[in-house]
């Protein structure tokens, strides 16, 4: 039971180690950066007072009658104690640039850790990239040789285009004597009908005209008797 739990044990360790890095390091920082706060307000409240204190010990000088020698150690008091603010001024930016200096180390390493990420990220990048500029080349030669081919083949190409176009002026020129060969065989043919009908008609009116002067003839010279058959 205890062989099985190790691992998984050390496993948590592992995966936990930095999230509770950086949660100690956010923590850090942020007392860090609350302590050079108060160290600042401190030192600005303090010079406020020294400040207070030089308005009123020139004022008490003044009354007296050693004043050079009252403002000379009033001067000397007064640098020490504002060296003494100065230097939590000084303890306070030392807070700031170390905070600064982890949150800069903490920015480089999350670049470090992404570096491997980001140079697969720029190799695939450049794969797609070759890829596209492969494609676009394979593409752009076969464009040109399509061109090429179609400039090779542009005389032929009229040739046969010029052949097919007397082609089809043969074939309409022949289809419209054809035609016409046909229009005049019908209008001979109906001329020819035509003249037939009117021979017929021609001949039944003679015909009838003959008839009809053969019986009139008879009735003019008299009663004659029949003619036999």
């Amino acid at each position: 039971m205890s062989r099985s739990v190790t691992p998984l044990l050390l496993a948590l360790c592992l995966f936990a180690t930095p999230a509770l890095a950086e949660d100690e390091g956010s923590a850090r920082d942020k007392a860090d950066r609350q302590q050079a706060e108060k160290l600042r307000a401190e030192a600005a409240a303090e010079f406020a007072t020294i400040e207070r204190d030089r308005l009123s010990g020139e004022a008490e000088c003044a009354k007296k009658i050693l004043v050079n020698r009252c403002r000379d150690q009033l001067h000397e008091a007064l640098v020490e104690r504002r060296k003494a603010v100065r230097e939590k001024e000084i303890a306070a930016s030392r807070l700031e640039r170390a905070v600064k200096a982890r949150e800069v180390a903490a920015r480089e390493a999350e670049r470090e850790a992404g570096r491997p990420a980001r140079a697969e990220e720029q190799r695939r990048q450049a794969r797609e990239s070759e890829t596209s500029r492969t494609v676009q080349q394979q593409d752009s030669a076969r464009r040109q040789a399509e061109h090429n081919r179609r400039l090779l083949e542009a005389p032929e190409r009229a040739k046969a285009e010029q052949a097919n176009r007397a082609k089809r002026d043969a074939e309409l020129a022949n289809r419209r004597k054809q035609d016409a060969e046909e229009a005049s065989a019908r209008a001979a043919q109906a001329k020819r009908d035509k003249e037939h009908y009117e021979a017929k008609r021609r001949e039944y009116e003679a015909k009838r005209a003959a008839k009809e002067s053969g019986q009139a003839r008879p009735e003019k010279a008299g009663p004659q008797s029949a003619p036999t058959p």
